[in-house]
């Protein structure tokens, strides 16, 4: 069984892998993309997973299985528009980060103009919209929706729920120590 955690860039993804790793689960990553503002403790991505083909853009063109296999029984970060062709050689325990449009929004806009990260923000909603569709009728593939807000209002609750969906005995104490509202700065809404 591969863990892996998707979701829209600035959907909590990386704060999940933080948290599954402080919970003892072993993650593959590669520490490439360096922490930075948008990411204080890193993005826990692994590049090498991808053929990123010689086309424009940021987006993944196929998977490498063979580099596949060292996610077994690990946690792995994966770019949403790959999810369709994994391999049915594996179950799939997929954590789904969701958080509000405009928060994503907002978040873009620390890189980019704020209508280009709009449209930018649209499209990868449209492609998880459709993603999302598609994983129902995918039987190696299952799906936890987790919720940012949720995430961060109820961290022990949400370590928990995250544990109970993997079926793995995870340190939900250290889990839940990982949200910190003081990295919660893209809001249009207020944690209490």
């Amino acid at each position: 069984m591969i863990t892996a955690v998707t979701g829209i860039p600035h959907s909590g993804t990386s704060m999940m892998m933080h948290m599954l790793q402080e919970g003892g689960l072993p993650l593959v990553y590669d520490n490439l993309r360096p922490a930075d503002y948008g990411n204080l403790n890193g993005y826990f991505e692994y590049r090498p997973l991808y053929d990123w083909g010689s086309g424009i853009g940021r987006y993944a063109k196929k998977i490498n299985p063979d580099i596949l296999k060292l996610a077994d029984r690990k946690g792995i970060k994966l770019v949403s528009n790959m999810l369709e062709f994994l391999p049915n050689t594996y179950e799939y325990r997929l954590i789904w980060m969701k958080r509000p449009f405009e928060e994503i929004v907002l978040a873009h806009c620390r890189e980019m103009p704020r209508d280009q990260a709009r449209i930018l923000t649209m499209e990868f909603q449209d492609m998880f919209d459709e993603m999302e569709e598609k994983l129902k009728s995918i039987p190696h593939i299952k799906v936890l929706p987790m919720s940012y807000h949720i995430v961060m209002k109820y961290p022990r609750e949400a370590s928990e729920y995250v544990q109970n969906f993997l079926g793995l005995r995870l340190n939900v104490e250290a889990m839940s120590k990982v949200p910190d509202k003081k990295f919660y700065r893209c809001r249009e809404t207020q944690i209490h």
